[in-house]
C-alpha cells in the first residue's frame, strides 16, 4: 500500500525540520514576504550575492494570489506579463514561501539552457511528475537517457472500428492523459509542498491506472509479437537484430532494447507529451490562424501549387523547398509556441548576466522560470510589429534585423544540450498535414456559433498583448492549447460548384 503523499511529506521533509530555530526563522520570514503588505525583509542572499560581485534580482511585492487569479482566469501569462511591466524582465516572487525566478531575458534563457547548462537541473520536476510520466525521456535530467528520443520515427496505424468518437476506448486514455497533465501543471505551480495539497490521494496516479489500462493490452501484444520474431529467427537461423527503420515502430523498438515493463510505459508516455501534445498545438494554432487570413491562404495554396501541385503527395524534398510554409510554421511557434512556460532549478548558488550592471544572484535549488510566450511578443526584439502574425518577417529584411544576430530570441523547441530532438519530425509532420489540408480545402471558417469556449467579452485589446484579439481561449497545462478545442468549418470551393452544375 503506498504511503499517502501528505504523510510522506510530514515525516520525510516537515518533522525533521520543525524545531530547528533556523528553518523556523526562515518560514516565518517567507510568510512575511508573502503577505499582502509585500514586506520584504533583508535576508543572508545580500552577503551571498556581494560575495559573488552580483545584486539580487527585484521582488515582487505580495503577489500569490494575484497571480493564481490570473493563470485561473486571466489571459496567457498575463501575471507573469503585468509583473515584467512593473519589475522589469527578471524579477523574484513568492509562493506558498518558495522563491522563484522568472524570466522573460534571452541571455539569461541562453545561460539556463545552454552557456550555464550544468549550473541548473530539473530538479524537484522530476518527483512533481513522476508518478504520471516516470522516468521517461520528457522527465528525466539524465542526457543518457534523453538520447533515447532520437529513435521516435514511429508510425502511426489507421483504424477500421465504426465505433463513435465518444465510446471509443481511446477517449478514456485520452481524457485521462489530459487530466493528469493538469494535475501536474498544478503541482508545478505549488511547489516543493505540493504532497499538501493532495495529502490522501495522489491525483495523477489515478490518472496513470487509467493510461495503462489502455496501453498495457497494446504493450503486452507488441512484446508477444517480439517473442514470435525472435523465435521464427532462431528456427531459420537468423539471429540478427535490424536496426530501427521505417518499417519497426517505436513500440517495436522499445520493447526490443529492453524487457522491463515500466521503462517502455515511461518512455512512450513522455514521448506521447513531447511528440503528440507539441505537435497538436502547432497544428492547432495554424489552423486556426487560417480561418482568420485567408490571405495567407491563398499564398500558401500558391505555393503548394508551385512547388507540390493539388495531386500528389508531397515529399521530404518538397517540404524543404516550401519556405512561406517554413515561415508560416515558425510565425505560429512565435506568437503560439507549444510550451508557453518552462523553467530549470539551479544545482547551487550562481548567476545570471545582466546587460545593465552587475550580475544577478541566483540562490541555490532556486526555480528559474522562463517564458517563450511572453519573449517571442517583446517588441524590443522583434520590432515595433511584434504582436502582429506575418510570416514574411522570417523571409525579408527582419530576420537579419531581429533574429539571426540575436537567435535565442526565437526558441520554440528549447535549447542547448536538451533541445528537441524531434524538431525536425515536427516540422516535417505539421508540413505534410498542412499541405494535403489546403490540397483539398480551400475556405476556412471559425465556427463561433458552436465553439464551446470563447475569450471573455469584457477583454478589450491592450498595449503589448493579444488579450482581446484572439478568438479564441489560451489554455495551458504543460502545454499550450484552445481551449475545449478549435471548431472549424471547411470548404472544398471546386467541389461545391461542381455540385451545384449537377
Amino acid at each position: 500500500m503506498a504511503i499517502p503523499p501528505g504523510i510522506e511529506l510530514i515525516f520525510k521533509d516537515i518533522l525533521p525540520n520543525a524545531f530547528k530555530l533556523p528553518f523556523v526563522t526562515f518560514l516565518l520570514l517567507k510568510l512575511l514576504q508573502q503577505s499582502p503588505f509585500g514586506v520584504n525583509l533583508p535576508t543572508w542572499a545580500w552577503k551571498e550575492a556581494a560575495a559573488r560581485g552580483a545584486i539580487l534580482v527585484p521582488r515582487v511585492k505580495g503577489g500569490i494570489f494575484e497571480l493564481i487569479g490570473k493563470i485561473r482566469n486571466g489571459y496567457m501569462a498575463e501575471g507573469f506579463f503585468e509583473w515584467s511591466r512593473r519589475y522589469g524582465q527578471t524579477y523574484i516572487f513568492s509562493i506558498f514561501g518558495v522563491d522563484r525566478i522568472m524570466t522573460m531575458e534571452p541571455e539569461h534563457i541562453k545561460a539556463i539552457l545552454a552557456t550555464q547548462f550544468d549550473d541548473f537541473h530539473k530538479g524537484p520536476i522530476e518527483d512533481q511528475f513522476n508518478s504520471l510520466l516516470g522516468s521517461g525521456v520528457f522527465n528525466s535530467d539524465d542526457l543518457s537517457s534523453a538520447k533515447s528520443g532520437s529513435v521516435t520515427s514511429s508510425s502511426l496505424a489507421s483504424s477500421s472500428s465504426s465505433e463513435t468518437y465518444l465510446t471509443h476506448p481511446s477517449t478514456k486514455f485520452v481524457t485521462a492523459f489530459a487530466q493528469g497533465q493538469q494535475a501536474l501543471a498544478f503541482r508545478g505551480i505549488r511547489g516543493k509542498y505540493w504532497r499538501l495539497f493532495e495529502f490522501w490521494k495522489d491525483e495523477a496516479a489515478g490518472y496513470r491506472k487509467d493510461v495503462e489500462e489502455f496501453v498495457n493490452p497494446i504493450l503486452d501484444e507488441a512484446v508477444k509479437s517480439l517473442r514470435r520474431k525472435e523465435k521464427g529467427d532462431m528456427e531459420s537461423g537468423s539471429g540478427s537484430m535490424k536496426e530501427v527503420g521505417e518499417e519497426e515502430t517505436f513500440l517495436e523498438h522499445l520493447v526490443k532494447v529492453t524487457k522491463d515493463k515500466k521503462v517502455v510505459m515511461d518512455e512512450l508516455l513522455n514521448i506521447l507529451l513531447a511528440a503528440r501534445d507539441t505537435t497538436a498545438s502547432l497544428l492547432t494554432f495554424s489552423v486556426y490562424v487560417l480561418t482568420q487570413r485567408p490571405d495567407i491562404v491563398a499564398r500558401l495554396k500558391s505555393e503548394i501549387s508551385e512547388k507540390v501541385g493539388f495531386a500528389r503527395r508531397p515529399t521530404y524534398e518538397d517540404t524543404r523547398e516550401m519556405k512561406y510554409l517554413r515561415a508560416f510554421l515558425n510565425e505560429t511557434l512565435r506568437l503560439y509556441p507549444s510550451v508557453p512556460v518552462d523553467g530549470r532549478f539551479s544545482k547551487h548558488a550562481t548567476t545570471l548576466p545582466n546587460k545593465n550592471g552587475k550580475p544577478w544572484y541566483i540562490p541555490a535549488e532556486t526555480r528559474c522560470g522562463y517564458s517563450i510566450f511572453l519573449m517571442h511578443r517583446r517588441e524590443d526584439l522583434w520590432g515595433p510589429d511584434a504582436l502582429e502574425f506575418d510570416p514574411d518577417r522570417f523571409l525579408d529584411e527582419r530576420l537579419h534585423k531581429y533574429l539571426i544576430p540575436n537567435p535565442f530570441i526565437f526558441l520554440p523547441f528549447n535549447a542547448g544540450p536538451r533541445i528537441c530532438l524531434g524538431q525536425q519530425f515536427a516540422y516535417n509532420e505539421a508540413s505534410y498535414f498542412l499541405i494535403k489540408l489546403l490540397q483539398k480545402f480551400d475556405n476556412f471558417n471559425h465556427a463561433l456559433d458552436v465553439q464551446p469556449s470563447q475569450p471573455p467579452p469584457e477583454w478589450k485589446p491592450e498595449p503589448g498583448t493579444t488579450k482581446g484579439r484572439d478568438k479564441v481561449t489560451l489554455f495551458s497545462h504543460l502545454t499550450m492549447s484552445v481551449k475545449d478545442g478549435l471548431w472549424i468549418r471547411m470548404e472544398n470551393v471546386h467541389e461545391t460548384l461542381e455540385e451545384g452544375q449537377k
